[in-house]
């Protein structure tokens, strides 16, 4: 039903529409700590003083990390890129919808297919940010409220960046 409601984007003006969804994008960037220029080369525990990337955008690197979630468990990850994006993930976006590669258009717009498949986009799209942030919260480890045992970012920090890039609250 919150679909339904929600989906209406009659008024809502293709401009505007098209930068929140740029500045949605951006904050999940800021919320997974790939916002720095290395970001779309990042492995998993990037930081921008480590060394943590790849170096061919060919493919998903396929690289796994081991870490410690906060419940103390001992878990493996592939994420990489801008959005964190697991190798499973990428193979399965890959042979759905027919991307290819791992550049940082096609992270773009793996990000967006994967706001959409939560169906966030018209969410994003109108400026319903809290609305899209619950939606999107079981992708992205770092959302708040996410449930996933990860450290998570503020509501408050997210929403700063999200007007940073020049993303409008509805």
């Amino acid at each position: 039903m919150e679909n339904k409601i929600n989906d209406n984007l009659s008024g809502i003006d293709e401009t505007a529409a098209a930068q929140n969804v740029a500045a949605f994008l951006y904050m999940l960037r800021v919320s997974e700590g790939t916002a720095g220029a290395d970001g779309y080369q990042a492995l998993f525990g990037y930081t921008p003083t480590n060394g943590k990337i790849f170096t061919s955008f060919a493919d998903h690197p396929k690289q796994f990390f081991n870490y410690t979630d906060l419940s103390g468990k001992t878990i493996k990850t592939s994420a990489a890129g801008a959005y964190q994006i697991t190798a499973t993930t990428h193979r399965l976006l890959c042979s759905k919808y027919g991307f290819a590669a791992f550049t940082p258009d096609v992270q773009d717009a793996m990000a967006a297919t994967l706001i959409k498949e939560k169906g966030a986009l018209d969410d994003v799209k109108a400026g319903r940010f809290d609305m899209a942030i619950r939606k999107c919260r079981k992708v992205w480890a770092s959302l708040p409220n996410s449930d996933v045992n990860q450290p998570t970012r503020s509501r408050n920090y997210l929403a700063s960046a999200y007007e940073q890039a020049g993303g409008v609250f509805a």
